[in-house]
């Protein structure tokens, strides 16, 4: 069960690293899990995400970063939460256009605190019907981040928050390895502009997977849950 846990704070981790290609400001995008077998590991019952993307802030980094929230709320096995609201900077140089175009001219960017490969392109289809042609496909590896201690620290909050087990967990209960993020990107989505995300890593000696959907807000009824046609799962 732990390992959902840590996988819980690995989501807070690579919602700053993708979005691409227009100024973000006000947006907010949401996101819900599929759970086919190909894309979720069966530990995780059901999931969803929402990004709500702030004002830019020029005294963060080289070129300012937006000052964002990102929430997420899962179920696991035995109907246990896991959920938590992440303040984040997302540095501006992502959002700018150049970004993307650079990425496709050079395949492969070192970004010190990960590493990012342009796939080629690919039509992206939701489970909730929608088609989204010719996304860029990305692949997000090497995530240097995950082995800080700040994000060891975070995670062991969030567990905390839920559990209050804070200090009963040794630091193998914090192993995550093989992380990667591949997301299907399009310029005409809000936020993170990804129309499909999907992680995956080994937690602790098992592996582990997770994929998410946009939702669309024609998906959504007007208290903010998913219409029940889009429950469907796979």
């Amino acid at each position: 069960m732990r390992k959902s846990f840590l996988f819980a704070g690995f989501l807070s981790f690579f919602v700053t690293v993708i979005g691409f290609g227009r100024d973000p400001q006000g947006e907010n995008a949401k996101y819900q899990l599929d759970r086919n077998r190909h894309r979720t590991s069966s530990l995780i019952l059901r999931g969803k995400l929402e990004l709500k993307v702030g004002v830019l802030d020029s005294s963060v980094g080289a070129k300012g970063a937006y000052k964002s929230q990102f929430s997420y709320d899962l179920t696991v096995l035995m109907g246990h939460k896991v959920h938590g609201v992440k303040n984040i900077n997302i540095p501006s140089e992502f959002f700018a256009p150049e970004f993307m175009i650079h990425l496709r001219e050079v395949k492969d960017l070192d970004l010190k605190s990960f590493k990012i490969r342009h796939l080629g392109f690919a039509d992206a289809h939701t489970r909730f019907g929608q088609v989204y042609p010719a996304c860029d496909k990305v692949l997000l590896y090497d995530l240097k981040g995950l082995d800080t201690q700040d994000f060891k620290e975070r995670l062991e909050q969030t567990i905390g928050d839920v559990y209050e087990v804070q200090g009963e967990m040794g630091s193998a209960a914090f192993d995550l390895e093989d992380a990667t993020i591949l997301a299907h990107v399009s310029s005409s989505l809000p936020a993170l502009g990804a129309a499909l995300i999907d992680a995956s890593g080994i937690v602790s000696g098992a592996k582990m997977k997770v994929g998410f959907d946009y939702l669309p807000p024609a998906s959504q009824d007007p208290d903010g849950r998913p219409a029940p046609d889009s429950l469907t799962v796979k």
